[in-house]
């Protein structure tokens, strides 16, 4: 939840785009960015769903939710990187470490060798998860939107 906090914070065009909402819609933005169903962002932001739903045929409503699932998105990524390059030094320096048995060794290798091969699938498979969110999203407002009428 901390996290949700800056995610407008951290990044200016999305801090800019806020400032054109009201601390409602931002209240929703980030609900239902961060997988909230809209009723929930409605409750949590103290307005009806309707409310809501109009909100997301705005333009300005509609590119804060996707920049900030986006925003979500990555930073989770980059939080997942950085703890496997954490891992990653650790087990080298096991595989390193002259003092450390010989099946201590051998596994830092193994992990090491299985994070480094496939760097590439790996980004990539990250790069569509990025674009189906983005999609889902879409997707998700047009179901809801159906499910209203």
């Amino acid at each position: 939840m901390a996290r949700r906090t800056t995610i407008a914070r951290d990044n200016p065009g999305l801090k800019k785009l806020c400032q054109e909402l009201s601390p409602k819609q931002v209240k929703a933005v980030v609900e239902i960015a961060a997988g909230s169903k809209y009723n929930q962002a409605a409750e949590a932001s103290g307005v009806d769903v309707r409310t809501v739903y109009g909100w997301m045929r705005e333009p300005a409503f509609k590119k804060a939710v996707i920049e900030t699932v986006q925003e979500i998105y990555w930073a989770s990524v980059q939080d997942a990187v950085t703890e496997s390059l954490r891992a990653m030094k650790v087990a080298s320096k096991i595989m390193k470490k002259d003092s450390a048995r010989d099946r201590d060794r051998l596994e830092a290798v193994k992990i090491v060798l299985a994070h480094s091969s496939g760097w590439k699938e790996r980004k990539i498979a990250l790069q569509m998860e990025a674009l189906e969110a983005r999609l889902q999203s879409f997707n998700n407002f047009e179901g809801e939107e159906n499910e209203m009428d």
